[in-house]
């Protein structure tokens, strides 16, 4: 039903980032990237969940990034549109109204429609 494929660039970029010591200029030597990274914190995350105790893939640590963000995105919005209607008595239909007519946006925006089409050749 549900199909995981890999960012096109950025998610890439955070989930090695660790094999190159953070260091963009030789992920990407013909670019101009600053010596630091901006994103150490989360790299080093993804990083944590790569190494033990969990020895996650790469694979399965973009499929836990693109879960979690869908979910979180999922709690915000329904927590926000329930504490602004909850004083109406038809509260919770609205609020399913609108995870069942937003879902597809967002299960769209993880899961692209071709699916494992975009999956790379050397089996990530």
């Amino acid at each position: 039903m549900f199909s995981f494929p890999m960012p096109t660039d950025d998610l890439y970029r955070h989930v090695v980032a660790y094999l190159y010591g953070y260091d963009y200029r030789q992920l990407y030597p013909f670019m101009d990237f600053p010596s630091w990274d901006y994103w150490i914190g989360f790299e080093k995350a993804l990083a944590w969940l790569q190494g033990p105790p969990l020895l996650l893939s790469r694979m399965a640590t973009v499929r836990v990034v693109q879960i979690t963000a869908l979910l979180l995105s999922y709690l915000v919005f329904g927590l926000s549109l329930w504490k602004i209607l909850r004083t109406r008595p038809d509260a919770q239909y609205w609020v399913m109204l609108f995870f069942i007519l937003v879902f597809p946006l967002f299960a769209y925006r993880a899961v692209p429609m071709g699916g494992l089409r975009y999956l790379p050749p050397y089996g990530w």
